[in-house]
C-alpha cells in the first residue's frame, strides 16, 4: 500500500489544492498530512481542516527548517503500515496524471526504492502572471558574466558583494554539473520505499538537504543498496509553485545572499571522504509506462 504525504508549515490555501479538484485531487483516504511549523495559529487551521474534511494528520516537532519536517514525515511513513509514500512540499501540488502515476507503481513489475524527477516544471510569477517554466538546465554553459551584470544591477549591489555572490553561485553550479543528473542542478525525489526512507535528511543545513539526500540515495543506486531511478516530467507529474516565499527565499534574503552554499559544500566534501560522491555518473531512467 502507498500514501501520499503532504508536508505543509504554512500557506493555508495551497493545502486545499491537494484534495481539490481543481488541482491534484487526491483521494481523502490516500493522504497523510504532516503539519510541521512554529506558527501555532496555523497549525490549529490546518488541524481543524483535517478534522472537518476526515483526512490523517500528524503534528509534529518543528525547528522551523525543511529537514526536520521532512525527518518527522519520513519517521511517520517508516512507523506505518504503508510500503510506499510519495512525498509532496504543501506549497507544491501532484498534477491529476502524476496522482494515477505514483498510484499504479505499486503493481508494476519492477517498483522503484527512489524515484526522483528530471526536468521537472514550475509556475513562475512573470510580468503579473503565472506561467509554467520548465526547470531543465540549458545545454550550453551557465553564462555568469550575464549573471554578474544582471545580480549588480538588480540589487544595486557594490562590485566586492557581486563578485562574492559570482563565485558562490559559480561554485555551486559546477559542482552540481559533476555531481547531479545530466542537464539538471537539483532533482527532487518523490517516491520512496521504506528501505529508501532510511535514507535521512541533514537537519544542519536550513537549503541544500533535498540535494545531499539525493546524494545519498545516489550512492546507495550506484552500489546497488537501492533501486533508485530517474522520471522524466516530459508529462509532469509534480508542479513547484515558485510564486510562495518559501525557505529559500527566505534565508537568501531574495537571492542576496548565497552563504549557504558554503555550508553546503562543507557537507559534500565530507561524503567525499568517504568516496560517497560519483562524478558524471548517472541514475537509470524509469521507463514503465504508468497508469
Amino acid at each position: 500500500m502507498m500514501k501520499f504525504y503532504i508536508l505543509t508549515s504554512d500557506h493555508f490555501t495551497n493545502l486545499l489544492r491537494h484534495n481539490s479538484p481543481k488541482y491534484s485531487n487526491i483521494p481523502k483516504e490516500d493522504m497523510v498530512i504532516v503539519i510541521n511549523s512554529l506558527n501555532k495559529d496555523y497549525v490549529k487551521k490546518a488541524e481543524k481542516y483535517c478534522k472537518d474534511v476526515g483526512i490523517e494528520y500528524y503534528i509534529t516537532e518543528s525547528n522551523g527548517t525543511p529537514a526536520k519536517g521532512k525527518n518527522s514525515v519520513l519517521d511517520l511513513f517508516l512507523a506505518s503500515d504503508n510500503d510506499y509514500c510519495v512525498m509532496i512540499d504543501g506549497d507544491d501540488f501532484l498534477t491529476q496524471y502524476g496522482v494515477e502515476y505514483y498510484k499504479s507503481l505499486e503493481n508494476k513489475k519492477i517498483v522503484p526504492d527512489a524515484l526522483c524527477l528530471r526536468n521537472g516544471m514550475s509556475i513562475q510569477d512573470k510580468e503579473g502572471k503565472s506561467i509554467l517554466v520548465s526547470l531543465r538546465a540549458k545545454d550550453k554553459k551557465f553564462d555568469f558574466e550575464e549573471f554578474k551584470t544582471s545580480y549588480k544591477k538588480k540589487h544595486d549591489a557594490t562590485e566586492e558583494q557581486t563578485l562574492k555572490a559570482t563565485e558562490d553561485v559559480k561554485k555551486m553550479y559546477e559542482t552540481q554539473e559533476r555531481l547531479s543528473e545530466k542537464n539538471q542542478t537539483f532533482t527532487r525525489v518523490t517516491w520512496l520505499s521504506k528501505k529508501a526512507a532510511k535514507y535521512t535528511f541533514d537537519e544542519d543545513l536550513v537549503i541544500g538537504e533535498d540535494a545531499i539526500q539525493f546524494l545519498k540515495l545516489k550512492n546507495a543506486a550506484v552500489k546497488n543498496r537501492l533501486k533508485f531511478y530517474t522520471l522524466d516530467e516530459s508529462i509532469p507529474t509534480y508542479i513547484y509553485d515558485h510564486r510562495t516565499l518559501g525557505t529559500v527565499k527566505k534565508e537568501t534574503k531574495e537571492s542576496t545572499d548565497f552563504d549557504w552554499i558554503n555550508s553546503y559544500i562543507k557537507k559534500l566534501k565530507i561524503m567525499d571522504s568517504k568516496n560517497e560522491l560519483h562524478e558524471n555518473t548517472y541514475l537509470r531512467e524509469y521507463k514503465v509506462i504508468c497508469p
